[in-house]
Parts: C-alpha cells; sequence; structure tokens
C-alpha cells in the first residue's frame, strides 16, 4: 500500500513540474579559429521532446556536426526538476562575425549570440593537436579531364568511439576514392599519431578556377578510459573537424591540339599476333590484338583504336576489353581491341601505322603514340584449297597506249565437287576457330606458356639477354628482352608492356627511362642514339617490386 502510494505521488510530482519556463544557449568558446571545432549547448528546463531542437538555421553560416540529447530529472524534498540538453559542434570556413539566432521550443525561445572568428594559424604537428586533417594535391595547375591525386590524413592521437570522414568536395568534378584506406604510424614533434590516409581521384570537366572541399571528421574521442562502478562507459567529446581547402586552376585544352583529348603522363601502344611468327596462310585466320594503355586516366577516356585493312581481307573484330587497374597509387587505363585476320591472298600485306594523338602533361607537348606500319608475309594455302591465286601478267593494248603490268587473278582449276568439300571444309574450320576464340575470351585471357612454365634459369636468361641489349645500347632488344624478362620474373601479375612493369616495380625514374626508349623506337624525329646505361641502372636497383601498400585492415570509422 505505501509503495503504491508513493508512485502516485512520484507521479503528481512530475506532473506539477513539466511546465517550460526558460530555454538557454551557450558556445565553449568566443572568438574560434576557422575551422575550429565550437560547441554549442542548448538546454530547456522542462522534459520536452528530443526533435523539439531545430538546428537548420545555422546551416546558412556553419556547418552543422551531429546532435547529441541527454535528459535529467532532480527530485529534491519532493520538488522535481527537469533538464532537457542539446549538444551540437559547429565549424565556420571563413572568418568573420555571426549570429547565432534564438532557438524556439515550445513557444519558448533562447538569446541570440554573437561570435567572432577569426583566421587560423597554419595547422601543424608542433601545437600538440589529439586530432586533426592535413590535405594535399600533387599540382594545383592540372588540365581539364586529367586525374588529380588529392591525399587525405586523418591524425588521431587519441582512441575515438566512433567516427565518419566525408569525401572532399569540388564543383564539376568527378570524385572517387583510389584503394582502400591506408593505416600508417608518424611521429610529429615527439608525439605518435595513428594517421588514416586515403587517396582520390578527382577528375575536373570544366575549366577555370575551383576550391576543393576538405573532408569533414565527425566522431567521438575517448577521453578516459577508466570505468567506474557507477558509470560504466568511457567519458567521451565530440568533435568536428575538417583540413585547409585548397584552391586549384583547371587549364583548358590547348587551341594547337587536334584529335580525341587524352591527358595523361605516359601513353604507350603496343600489339600482339597469335600465332606469333610468320608467314601467314592464305585462308588461315590470324588474331591481332593492339593494347593501348595510358597512365593518370580512366579507361572511358580511352580513344577507339582505329585499324586499317586492305578490301581483299576478312576482319572479324571482337568487343573491346577496357579496364583500369591501381598500382603505387597510379591509375592505369588499357583498352585492347583484338580482330581476326582472314588473308583472301598471296603476297605482302601492308597494314598502315596506328597513331593516338595525346597531351603529355609533364611536357605540356603534343605526343603521338604510334604503331609503325608492319609487312605481313602471306602463303599460298598447302591444300590449294584457296580458289584465287596472284601472278603478275602484262595485259596486252591498243597499239600506241602504254600499260603499265597489272595484277590479275587466275583460277586454279579444280574438281567442282571437291572445290565444294574444301570450301565447306574451310568454312566449319572458321567458324569453330571464332568460337574458341568467343570461350577463351569469355572466360579470361590464358597465361603464355612461357608464362605458365616460367622458371628462376628462364628469368636469369631473360635478363643477360635484356643487360646485354642495354650494354650495346640496341633500343629495339632492350625494350624485347624487358618485356620477356618481366613476364617470366613476375608470371603472377599479366604484365604485357614495359610501361607495365616500370611501373610496378616503382614508376617514377623508371617510367621516364621506358618513356625515352619508346620514343627512340616509335618517334621518327628522335635523332641521338640511345643510351641504355640509365635503364638498366634503374632496373637493377629496382629488381624487387616496391611493396605496395594494400589497404590495412583497419578497425571501422563506424565501430558495431
Amino acid at each position: 500500500m505505501v509503495i503504491r502510494i508513493t508512485a502516485w505521488l512520484m507521479l503528481l510530482i512530475s506532473f506539477s513540474g513539466s511546465a517550460l519556463t526558460t530555454v538557454t544557449a551557450t558556445i565553449d568558446k568566443n572568438p574560434v579559429m576557422v575551422n575550429e571545432p565550437l560547441i554549442l549547448t542548448v538546454e530547456a528546463d522542462a522534459q520536452v521532446s528530443p526533435g523539439s531542437f531545430d538546428s537548420r538555421a545555422l546551416l546558412k553560416d556553419f556547418i552543422v556536426g551531429n546532435t547529441s540529447n541527454s535528459s535529467q530529472t532532480q527530485i529534491i524534498n519532493g520538488s522535481a526538476s527537469y533538464l532537457t540538453k542539446w549538444t551540437t559542434v559547429l565549424i565556420s570556413r571563413t572568418p568573420g562575425k555571426y549570429i547565432i539566432p534564438p532557438f524556439t521550443i515550445n513557444g519558448v525561445s533562447s538569446r541570440p549570440m554573437s561570435v567572432q572568428v577569426i583566421p587560423a594559424a597554419k595547422q601543424t604537428g608542433g601545437n600538440q593537436q589529439d586530432v586533426f586533417i592535413q590535405t594535399e594535391v600533387e599540382d594545383q595547375s592540372v588540365y581539364l579531364q586529367s586525374t588529380i591525386q588529392y591525399i587525405t590524413k586523418l591524425y588521431l592521437a587519441v582512441d575515438i568511439q566512433r567516427g565518419s570522414l566525408t569525401e572532399p568536395q569540388m564543383d564539376n568534378a568527378n570524385i572517387r576514392q583510389l584503394g582502400k584506406d591506408q593505416e600508417l604510424s608518424e611521429i610529429k614533434d615527439g608525439k605518435r599519431y595513428r594517421v588514416i590516409k586515403r587517396v582520390y581521384l578527382l577528375t575536373p570537366q570544366r575549366s577555370g578556377d575551383y576550391t576543393i572541399k576538405s573532408p569533414v571528421f565527425s566522431g567521438e574521442l575517448v577521453m578516459n578510459k577508466r570505468r567506474s562502478f557507477f558509470s560504466g562507459f568511457n567519458n567521451t567529446k565530440p568533435v568536428n573537424l575538417m583540413g585547409e581547402d585548397i584552391t586549384i586552376t583547371v587549364k583548358p585544352i590547348p587551341d594547337d591540339y587536334y584529335g580525341q583529348w587524352l591527358p595523361s603522363e605516359l601513353v604507350a601502344i603496343h600489339e600482339d599476333w597469335q600465332p606469333a611468327t610468320e608467314p601467314f596462310t592464305v585462308g588461315e585466320p590470324v588474331t591481332r590484338t593492339i593494347t593501348l594503355t595510358a597512365v593518370g586516366v580512366s579507361e572511358e577516356q580511352l580513344p577507339e583504336i582505329t585499324a586499317q585493312y586492305p578490301s581483299h581481307v576478312k576482319t572479324y573484330p571482337d568487343q573491346s576489353d577496357l579496364k583500369s587497374v591501381t598500382r603505387n597509387d597510379r591509375l592505369i587505363a588499357q583498352r585492347k581491341d583484338s580482330v581476326a585476320i582472314v588473308p583472301a591472298k598471296a603476297g605482302q600485306l601492308i597494314l598502315p601505322e596506328v597513331k593516338i594523338p595525346w597531351w603529355n602533361t609533364k611536357t605540356n607537348t603534343m605526343e603521338f603514340a604510334v604503331l609503325p606500319s608492319k609487312t605481313i608475309t602471306i602463303e599460298p594455302s598447302a591444300t590449294g584449297a584457296i580458289p584465287l591465286t596472284p601472278i603478275e601478267t602484262p595485259v596486252s593494248a591498243p597499239a600506241q597506249v602504254a600499260v603499265q603490268p597489272q595484277t590479275v587473278f587466275k583460277e586454279v582449276p579444280t574438281n567442282g565437287y571437291l572445290t565444294w568439300a574444301f570450301l565447306a571444309a574451310w568454312v566449319v574450320t572458321l567458324l569453330s576457330w571464332m568460337l574458341h576464340v568467343r570461350h577463351l575470351n569469355k572466360n579470361g585471357p590464358r597465361k603464355p606458356a612461357a608464362a605458365q612454365a616460367s622458371s628462376p634459369a628462364s628469368a636469369r636468361a631473360q635478363w643477360n639477354a635484356f643487360e646485354t641489349a642495354c650494354k650495346n645500347n640496341d633500343a629495339i632488344a632492350a625494350n624485347n628482352e624487358l618485356l620477356r624478362w618481366g613476364k617470366a620474373r613476375f608470371p603472377e601479375q599479366s604484365l604485357t608492356s614495359t610501361l607495365e612493369i616500370a611501373l610496378f616495380l616503382g614508376g617514377g625514374v623508371m617510367v621516364e627511362e621506358v618513356n625515352t626508349l619508346q620514343q627512340q623506337l616509335y618517334s621518327p624525329s628522335t635523332s641521338s642514339q640511345w643510351q641504355g646505361q640509365r635503364l638498366l641502372e634503374q632496373v637493377k636497383q629496382n629488381r624487387e617490386p616496391a611493396k605496395a601498400q594494400q589497404g590495412a585492415q583497419l578497425n571501422p570509422l563506424h565501430p558495431a
């Protein structure tokens, strides 16, 4: 009976003390620096709904973080008092004087407040901050549609209860994260930090001056790990912060550039044949695969590869294979176009050169990736199943008219049934081959036999051949032997060009040396003799691939 009366009394007290009379708003500091967190606390002396507080009026002048809510009840001598509290974090990006507006809850309003935002001092590790963000870009002046590598580092000297890190923001740009988060450890001015590193690729779509807005970190810091018997929880502090914004200039396409726009650090083109050796035979299909590789662009930016073939050659193009990979924090795009070629007559088959224009973002010049013209020997079919054979005969002409010899075709006399039999067999063979190629493409490319059966002995032999070619300053042999050595030494990487080998082994100066080698091979304007010693030294120094940081298995920023 006593317990029931006490419960009714408590309920009566709660109703009698629930009227809202005051709403107060306070901030933890004034003035505050740009990008420095400012904690706003709003209190109401009654039990009210958590949704009664509306922070939307602050969005005009501040970045508003997550809002937390709590309530308290005190009963002293039968008199109950209540308190409902909201806490949120504000950040200002620009200096100036701002007004925090009044907040109205159940018809009762707080007083407005004035806050002064002053310019921030340059952030360094020396100020012993527990948490801060650093942002950086490789280059603040870039060309339209060239990728910008944007790096964000979140420095943590304390534990976090939970947290989230937003993406950078930039108008008229495509933004994507490159790889996974990397977890590092750094010491700044004697203080050790846990560092979470993220790399983004920003691709501007319009020229002009733009500002890259820093990512914002919102979370709760663990201030005291000791647990009391009564609390049972860690003491946490909410925090919202960001790094410095970065201004960049996006340059337009140069007036003297022509062709599809392709800005890149390095572009290379090469071809593969299957079967790989000549001569080829009339009526027997061969596969030509042209591969275009570019650094610092996405696969969507690669132009179509236009290769021309004579009218007497049957071609069966396959679907283009587009992909991009990341190596040593560099995006590499690749396009592969394969076509089945069926020669219809014997002789010399001349394939014109393939020329891809591109803009070198390092030298600010227009260059060309060139696949030189190629002459292929086509032999007659051994079975005599192909009805056309080229021969050279003079053509008679009326008197007093000079006529040059022409190439004509003479039918090979064969039995009619035998001709149709051979023709049917040839069609069946061709269809079987095409189905086989389609099956291979569908199930992924097969590794070359040399790569599958690679051994240390074969890799050493290829290395010796590459070393000899460099010492003899033989550019063609050096390019071929470097590719063979890379395939034999690292068969699991499926390396298809000397550019991929250079990037896999660390990039930098080695990529420049491979670029010089490619220019010597394919640029007709290069007159100086290529010297192989520098390339040899670079490959020697990096024969073991750099251990690329693989996105560490991090504790999540949102622990469950």
